[in-house]
C-alpha cells in the first residue's frame, strides 16, 4: 500500500435530530434495528461458526458501497485466508465485481502482521489504512482471532481504547465479527466499547435446525427485542421479525350492529349474527363443519359488499380454493397466502374474525 499525506480527520457531527443510519441491505433487519446500525459506531456480530455472521457483514458492505464515495474495507485476520473468503463471496447474488475492481470495496488481510507482532499490529495497520483509504466502513473478520492473540486483559483494553478513538476521529463505522458466546459478553473488553451487538444462533429443533438473530445492544436506538427467525439464501439473510402486538388506537367508534353468519338457524340463535368488530372461536372435531361455517360467513359478507380474506396453516392453497369454490365463492387472489391460522371478514374500518 502506497503511503500518502495523511488528511486531517473530519470534524465530528454536531447536528441534532435522529442518528444517521447504515442500512444492512435487508429491509426486515433494518426495521428490527430501527433503520439500520447507527453511523460512526462500533458493532459486534457474534455467533458460532456457520451462523451467518460473515454473510450478514458482506451483504451490508455491498449494500452501502458506491463508486466515487469513501470506500469500504473488509479486513481478514487469522480465521480464513483472504482468497477463500472472496471465493465463497462470489456465490451470492449480491456480489458485484465492479464494486471490487473500482475500489468501492477493498479486501485486505492483516494475518501476517498478527503472526509477527500479535495485537500490537492492529492499531498501526488501522492508522495506515484510515490515512490512505479513509474508509467509511471497516469490517474485521474475525476479531475473536485478534482477542485470542492477546496476552493480557490490560493490553487488550489499551488496544481497544486506541482503536475506538481512531475510528471515532475519522467517522468510521466498524463491525467486529467473531465466534463469541453469550457467556463472554461480561468478560471480554471488546463488548464494553461496542455500541451495538447482534447475536446469530442456530438451534436444533427435532430433526431440523432453526436460525435466529437477536439484538443485544444498540446505543441511542429503539430496536425490536427478542428472537427473530432467519434463513440463509443466495441473496444473504432473509429475516422474519417476530410478531408483536399491534398498536391500539386511542379512540375508535364501535359499530352497534350484528353480522349474519350465512346460517339462518345460527343467526336466529345469535339474535341476528355475531357482533361487528368481534372475534369468535369455532371449536369442534375434524369434519364437524368448522371450515364450512367460516366459508359461509365470508360468502355472506361478500354478498353485502364487504371485502374478505382467509388464511390457514394446515391446508394448501389449491385445497382452500377448491373448498371456497365448492361453497359458491370466487377466489380472486390465489397468490395471497399466509399462516396466521384465522379467517376474517372486514366490515368498514373494523374486522370481525372467525378462528
Amino acid at each position: 500500500m502506497n503511503a500518502k499525506h495523511p488528511p486531517e480527520p473530519p470534524p465530528p457531527s454536531l447536528s441534532g435530530g435522529k442518528l444517521p443510519r447504515v442500512p444492512t441491505g435487508n429491509p426486515q433487519l433494518d426495521a428490527i434495528l430501527g433503520g439500520g446500525f447507527p453511523a460512526n459506531s462500533i458493532n459486534i456480530l457474534m455467533g458460532e461458526p456457520g451462523s451467518g455472521k460473515t454473510i450478514l457483514a458482506e451483504r451490508l458492505i455491498f449494500a452501502n458501497a458506491e463508486v466515487g464515495q469513501r470506500p469500504i474495507l473488509y479486513l481478514t485476520t487469522l480465521s480464513e485466508p483472504l482468497e477463500k473468503v472472496v471465493r465463497y463471496l462470489q456465490q451470492f447474488g449480491f456480489y458485484d465485481e465492479e464494486k471490487l475492481t473500482s475500489g468501492a470495496i477493498v479486501y485486505e488481510s492483516i494475518a501476517q502482521e498478527l503472526e509477527e507482532q500479535g495485537i500490537a499490529a492492529v492499531v498501526p495497520k488501522l492508522k495506515e489504512i484510515i490515512k490512505t483509504l479513509s474508509p467509511s466502513i471497516i469490517v474485521i473478520d474475525s476479531f475473536k482471532a485478534v482477542h485470542d492473540l492477546s496476552t493480557s486483559v490490560p493490553d487488550m483494553r489499551r488496544m481497544l481504547y486506541e482503536v475506538s478513538g481512531l475510528l471515532t476521529a475519522y467517522e468510521t463505522t466498524a463491525f467486529f465479527v467473531g465466534e463469541y458466546s453469550e457467556a463472554q459478553i461480561s468478560i471480554y473488553p471488546e463488548f464494553a466499547v461496542a455500541d451495538g451487538m447482534v447475536e446469530l444462533a442456530r438451534k436444533k429443533q427435532g430433526t431440523r435446525d432453526e436460525r435466529y438473530l437477536r439484538v443485544l445492544k444498540l446505543r441511542g436506538s429503539n430496536y425490536l427485542e427478542g428472537l427473530h427467525a432467519f434463513r440463509i439464501t443466495s441473496d444473504g439473510l432473509e429475516v422474519f421479525p417476530r410478531l408483536t402486538s399491534p398498536e391500539v388506537p386511542l379512540s375508535y367508534s364501535v359499530r352497534d350492529a350484528r353480522l349474519a353468519t350465512g346460517v339462518k338457524g345460527l343467526d336466529t340463535m345469535l339474535q341476528g349474527g355475531v357482533w361487528a368488530g368481534s372475534s369468535t372461536l369455532i371449536e369442534g372435531r375434524t369434519g364437524s363443519g368448522k371450515t364450512t361455517l367460516a366459508l359461509q360467513f365470508i360468502l355472506e359478507g361478500l354478498k353485502r359488499g364487504d371485502p374478505a380474506s382467509t388464511s390457514t396453516s394446515r391446508r394448501t392453497p389449491p385445497s382452500s380454493r377448491g373448498s371456497f369454490k365448492a361453497s359458491g365463492g370466487m377466489w380472486r387472489r390465489p397468490s395471497a397466502w399466509d399462516c396466521t391460522c384465522s379467517t376474517t371478514r372486514r366490515s368498514s374500518c373494523r374486522s370481525t374474525a372467525f378462528s
